[in-house]
């Protein structure tokens, strides 16, 4: 399985430095912890709910994939075949993180014509996911460069 980088629907930066550290990254400000426990607190337990109920189906499909996964386990007898095995685990494992607007409690909370307005996420994180600044955006860019290494 290989991970496809979106299609530009978020632009992420390609200003990498030579020691492939983002300087985006570098500017991001640390949220402080009162910061976050009062974005933490615009969440209702009903959005909670349907976020947890969203991350409970896609592990249930990650089992799924990693009961056919296990399958496979007898048909490796060489490095080669381990290392192949190794790499589409780690890939699956990338491709199941949580990081579905479903999955989010504050997407889910703020979903509608009113999208991000008022997201407690947005407001500590350095702005809404879909910026190329925000926390998000970059965890996303982390993700796609360590499937790139591992593939």
């Amino acid at each position: 399985m290989e991970m496809m980088r979106p299609k530009a629907r978020y632009p992420i930066p390609e200003n990498r430095s030579a020691d492939g550290v983002d300087s985006l990254r570098m500017q991001m400000p640390t949220p402080s912890s009162d910061d976050i426990k009062l974005a933490a607190s615009t969440i209702s337990s009903e959005s909670l709910k349907e976020a947890r109920g969203a991350i409970e189906a896609r592990s249930c499909k990650y089992l799924t994939k990693l009961d056919l996964l296990e399958q496979g386990l007898d048909k490796v007898h060489t490095f080669q075949d381990a290392k192949k095995f190794s790499c589409a685990l780690a890939m699956y494992q990338l491709a199941y993180l949580p990081t579905k607007p479903e999955t989010c409690p504050f997407c889910v909370q703020h979903s509608g014509g009113n999208r991000c307005e008022g997201c407690g996420y947005a407001k500590t994180h350095g702005g809404r996911c879909d910026a190329d600044t925000s926390a998000f955006a970059q965890f996303i860019e982390a993700i796609y460069d360590l499937a790139g290494a591992i593939h």
